[in-house]
């Protein structure tokens, strides 16, 4: 029971988004997903601490992905709640 902090509704619709696509910047899942930046950040913040996804800059841009060694417990995670 020590993941149950990935089951959050924010956190579930970040990781369905960016099991669709190789990466994503923060802008698009900001977009896409109708979030707050700050709420956003805390989301992508903890699901980076906990080894989900990785975070790189390319300029101004920030950009996310699902850790390649973590795709398969994600995918595990979006079809347990749905």
């Amino acid at each position: 029971m020590k993941n149950l902090w990935i089951f959050n509704e924010g956190r579930i619709a970040i990781l369905c988004k960016l099991l669709g696509c190789s990466s994503s910047r923060g802008c698009d899942l900001r977009e896409c997903l109708e979030m707050k930046k700050p709420l956003l950040s805390h989301h992508l913040g903890i699901l980076r601490d906990n080894g989900i996804i990785e975070e790189w800059k390319e300029g101004r841009e920030k950009y996310y992905r699902i850790r390649p060694g973590k795709r398969a417990f994600v995918r595990d995670v979006v079809r347990l709640v749905k």
